[in-house]
């Protein structure tokens, strides 16, 4: 079995186009760490998923596709502003959360566990916190928030 594994770990990056079969773990391994690193470079998911499919020959088309349908269909969430008072467990950062002398609590797509929210408001007592700050949420909280935007996660 670790073999399997360590297969489709050292074929990740072997192109498409090399012609050689690759193991399915491979191809999707590929798409979804690329992703992954656009993401985290500051791309917003549709961005990430355009500057992937105009790369030719790089990933399996059909697995690209079936992500993007999955990517494109729970990436977009409404967004708002909200006060630490406000925030509720289970609710996703939309921003880092730092105090004001940038100490990091939480960053952008963490989701808010009970002891993490009372970590939050315990150093927004202490150091302070710049409010309010933008999270993601369903769409039955984003009514709710004082600037709500549709914008992709």
């Amino acid at each position: 079995r670790m073999r399997e594994v360590a297969t489709i770990i050292q074929q990740q990056d072997v192109p498409i186009s090399h012609g050689t079969p690759l193991p399915f773990g491979a191809r999707a391994l590929k798409i979804l760490l690329d992703y992954d690193a656009l993401v985290q470079g500051g791309k917003v998911p549709g961005e990430a998923l355009l500057a992937m499919r105009t790369l030719e020959g790089i990933y399996d088309q059909l697995i690209l596709t079936v992500f993007e349908d999955v990517v494109l269909t729970s990436e977009v969430r409404a967004t708002g502003e909200l006060f630490v008072e406000d925030l509720r467990p289970g609710m996703i950062t939309g921003q880092d959360i730092e105090t004001r002398d940038g100490t990091l609590l939480a960053t952008r797509g963490q989701e808010l566990t009970e002891a993490l929210l009372a970590r939050i408001r315990n150093f927004a007592k202490a150091y302070g916190i710049d409010e309010p700050v933008v999270m993601q949420l369903p769409d039955t909280e984003a009514a709710n928030t004082t600037t709500p935007e549709a914008t992709p996660a």
